[in-house]
């Protein structure tokens, strides 16, 4: 199951939690993934609701991992 693979590609990766969220923090750890950074996203997730609910998501994701990761970036 990929679930189980997470933790030994987590290990090999650089994981970063575009999210302040402790409840998000502790189901990383509760998959195996313990070694991860946290950088809260600035954006805001207030989409129009007016899609269907998995291309909200995808979109609200999208956006929050693109403003995340914005400091990721060497300039």
């Amino acid at each position: 199951m990929i679930l189980d693979a997470l933790p030994r590609l987590a290990a090999s990766t650089r994981v970063v939690l575009a999210s302040a969220s402790p409840r998000r923090a502790e189901l990383l750890r509760q998959l195996g993934i313990t070694k991860f950074e946290v950088r809260p996203s600035s954006f805001a997730e207030d989409l129009p609701k007016t899609t269907d609910g998995a291309t909200y998501a995808r979109a609200t994701a999208w956006a929050t991992g693109a403003a995340a990761r914005q400091p990721l970036v060497p300039m």
